[in-house]
C-alpha cells in the first residue's frame, strides 16, 4: 500500500509534523485493521521524512519488517548538516526524532544508506543503524539522496530481497498465494 500524506501529492490539507504522524498511524492502521493485514508478515518502507514517520507508526501498529531509506536521525540533525554556518539544529521547530522513534521499534530494521547522499549525510544512517542496535542491518548503496536506488539496482532489489527473505521467510518470487496483490 503506498499512500500520500496530507499536503503531499493528491493528498489535501497541510503538511504539519502532527498532521503527517497521524495520517502514517492512520494508514497502519487501516492497512491491519480495515484491510486485515497480518501484523507478523506486513513491511513498513519509508523513504527519507517517510522513514521517520514509517518508525513513528511502528510504535503504535508494530510491523513485521521496518525498513528505512535516506533517512535522517532527526530534523534538528539533519537541518545542521544542511546548514552548518546557521544555528539551524535551535532553530527548525520539527522533530521528526527517528532515532528515538527506533527505541520503541521491536521489528528487525533495515537501514539503506548511500554515503553519496547529498542531501542527509551517510552517518544518519549509520547513527540509525546504531540506535537499532542487533535489530539493525545496513544496505550501503551508490548514487545520490533521489536516485541511489537507480544506481545500484542490482545490489539494491538483492538486499531488499535477502533481508525479506531472512525474516519472514519469503522467496519475493512471483504472486504468492498468501499475500495477494490488493487491487482497488
Amino acid at each position: 500500500m503506498i499512500f500520500d500524506y496530507r499536503g503531499y501529492g493528491r493528498s489535501e490539507g497541510r503538511p504539519r509534523e502532527a498532521g503527517l504522524h497521524r495520517d502514517a498511524r492512520a494508514a497502519a492502521a487501516w492497512l491491519q485493521e480495515s484491510l486485515g493485514a497480518d501484523p507478523t508478515r506486513t513491511i513498513y518502507f519509508g523513504r527519507s521524512l517517510g522513514g521517520a514517520l514509517a518508525a513513528s507508526a511502528s510504535r503504535f501498529h508494530p510491523p513485521a519488517l521496518l525498513i528505512l531509506e535516506s533517512t535522517f536521525t532527526s530534523a534538528r540533525e539533519a537541518a545542521a548538516d544542511l546548514y552548518p554556518l546557521y544555528p539551524a539544529r535551535w532553530l527548525t521547530r520539527l522533530e521528526y526524532n527517528t532515532a528515538d522513534y527506533l527505541d520503541q521499534v521491536e521489528a528487525p530494521v533495515l537501514i539503506i544508506h548511500s554515503p553519496d547522499d547529498e542531501i542527509i549525510p551517510f552517518h544518519h544512517g549509520q547513527r540509525l543503524l546504531a540506535r537499532a542496535g542487533a535489530r539493525g542491518e545496513m544496505l550501503r548503496i551508490r548514487g545520490d539522496h533521489n536516485r541511489g536506488y537507480l544506481a545500484s539496482e542490482t545490489l539494491y532489489r538483492a538486499g531488499l530481497k535477502a533481508f525479506v527473505a531472512r525474516h519472514l521467510d519469503w522467496t519475493g518470487e512471483g504472486n504468492n498465494p498468501n499475500y495477494p496483490l490488493l487491487k482497488e
